[in-house]
């Protein structure tokens, strides 16, 4: 297994200057293979440069859209991941991640599920084309995305069966399954041949892997056992950054 860390979690805009600054120092800290949230709201040559000077990695970063629940923008959405693509060929990033989308309710809940599986399809194609993996991540819709539509793994799943390609995957965050769905280990376990990343958060609060309910200890090592390959993202909120990484490795 290899881990990777969130720096827009961990080190968060506020208090860490720039996006070269927060890549630096979760590299110093110990991990360099990066993810972080939203690009058009970065500066990607700071990005780069970091990358460069820091012998860093980019994993994974998100999608700038999220309504695949909507087919009216599907549209919208195709380019935002053309665009994405784009994005990832300047860092040598592989994965892009996806969310499904809001509730709507004059929708019903097979038109939802539907309506993801036709614009991850379109997606899908693109993804192919740039030999780019999409990661769809189900969401909890209890604490922190209300309005959020996708939030089970098993559904997830099926989408993923439905959508038909090596190049979508599922991104299963322990921290909202917990909150959705619990019996983690089981639901990896069911899931892990479609599942393309993992996250990593303390239950309840997003904090430290060393808070909370979940024995991560414990959790890892049934992933390992299992033979998950796959890199694993600290994504949680902490004053202690560093800390916390620290901790992440000692697992």
């Amino acid at each position: 297994m290899k881990f990777s860390v969130c720096v827009d979690a961990l080190f968060p805009q506020r208090e860490f200057s720039d996006i070269y600054e927060r890549i630096n120092r979760a590299v110093t800290a110990g991990i360099n293979t990066i993810e972080f949230w939203w690009w058009p709201y970065k500066d990607i040559d700071a990005v780069a440069k970091a990358v460069a000077d820091f012998d860093a990695e980019i994993y994974a970063f998100c999608v700038n859209e999220t309504e695949l629940t909507d087919k009216n923008v599907h549209d919208k959405y195709v380019q935002a991941v053309r665009d994405s693509v784009e994005t990832a060929k300047k860092l040598n990033c592989r994965h892009l991640i996806c969310s499904g989308g809001n509730i709507y309710p004059e929708l019903s809940q097979r038109k939802h599920h539907e309506n993801i599986v036709k614009g991850l399809k379109r997606c899908a194609s693109v993804a192919e084309q740039n030999n780019i993996i999409l990661l769809l991540e189900p969401l909890n819709n209890i604490v922190d995305h209300k309005e959020n539509y996708l939030c089970m793994s098993d559904e997830a799943a099926e989408i993923i069966d439905e959508v038909g390609s090596e190049n979508v995957k599922i991104l299963f965050d322990i921290y909202h399954q917990q909150i959705s769905e619990g019996n983690i280990i089981d639901h990896i376990t069911k899931h892990l041949p479609k599942i393309g990343h993992i996250h990593c958060a303390g239950v309840p609060g997003r904090h430290g892997i060393g808070t909370g309910e979940l024995d991560y200890g414990r959790i890892l090592k049934v992933i390992e056992k299992l033979g998950y390959s796959g890199t694993i993202g600290l994504e949680c909120f902490t004053e202690e950054p560093e800390e916390e990484i620290k901790n992440f490795l000692s697992l």
